[in-house]
Parts: C-alpha cells; structure tokens; sequence
C-alpha cells in the first residue's frame, strides 16, 4: 500500500486485505498465462486460439506433444480441474492469517527466500510488479485477438514490425475504405 487509492477502495481495512489478496492471485495466474501464450507460438506450435481446436474434434480428444492423454476428453479434464482447484481454494478460505492466504505453502521454502525479511519484502514488491506487467500484457493480447482475429502476438507483432505504417490498430479503428 503506497498510499495512491483514487476511488477509496482501501477505506475498509478488511476489503483492502481481500483486494491484495485477489490481486496477487490474478497476478500470478497472468504471470502463468503471458508465457503459455508467447512460448507454443515461438516454438511454432500453433498460437493460443488454435489451442482450443481439439476440443471441437468428434470425441474432443486431448493430445500433449503429439501424443493421446489416456484421460483426455474434454469433460474428464474440467472434472479433473475443477475438483482439484475447488480443494485448494477450500483449504486457502478456511486460513484465517491474511498473510498466509497470499503466501501459501508454509514450511516449503527450498531455496530459502523467507529467511531474510527484508530481501522476502523485496521479492513480494517485485512479484507483485512483474504480476502487473502481466495483467497489462495479457489485457494486450485480448484486445489484440478481437481487432485480429485467429492471430497470436507473436504473429501480429511480426506482421507490424514488417510494415508498421500499413499494419496497425489504427486500421481497425479508422479503416482505410473511409479515408479520403
């Protein structure tokens, strides 16, 4: 909390607690979602909207790497998912130390980045950080499949910086049928 609350957000101490904590996880899952987008559509395997196609197949039959999951129909895998998240969502609600809720995993510290608090209050300043970063690249990537649809970034960014005055979001907004 650095003081910049604009729209009064932070007046109740206990919402302030529960905004920082939803902040932190959506932070997290950004920073989780920016490479799986970027790193298949670097390596050429297809880009994030393509990614879904086999959902769609008859039988929706789930491949990773080329090879079958034994386990792979689409309604298994969201079974799968949902009970695995709902059980650790359940047992991070009924912890009550607000500090513990966004930093989980209590005595795992492999590499020991808890023991200093002044480098772990360093490290949760830049995840929070880098966290916001992602946010903003990912909120990118969306507005960018809905000017260009079925292209990833990577593919868009390409197609721009080969012609930057001729591919470029001000061709969606103002197209160049109705410019003089």
């Amino acid at each position: 909390d650095f003081g910049f609350d604009p729209l009064g957000l932070g007046e109740v101490p206990q919402n302030l607690e529960r905004y920082k904590e939803s902040e932190l996880i959506h932070c997290r899952w950004a920073m989780l979602a920016v490479p799986g987008i970027l790193v298949p559509e670097a390596l050429g395997l297809g880009n994030w909207v393509k990614a879904q196609e086999w959902a769609a197949v008859p039988g929706g039959q789930a491949t990773y790497l080329g090879n079958p999951v034994p386990w792979g129909t689409l309604p298994t895998i969201l079974v799968i998912e949902f009970l695995a998240v709902a059980f650790v969502e359940h047992q991070r609600s009924i912890e009550k130390d607000p500090e513990k809720k966004k930093y989980p995993g209590g005595a795992f510290d492999p590499l020991g980045y808890s023991k200093d608090p002044q480098k772990f209050h360093e490290l949760k300043v830049k995840e929070i950080k880098n966290g916001r970063l992602a946010l903003l690249a990912f909120v990118g990537f969306v507005v960018q499949q809905s000017a260009y649809p079925g292209t990833g970034p990577l593919e868009n960014l390409a197609t721009h910086l080969s012609d930057p005055w001729h591919n470029n979001i001000g061709d969606i907004i103002i197209p160049r049928s109705i410019l003089p």
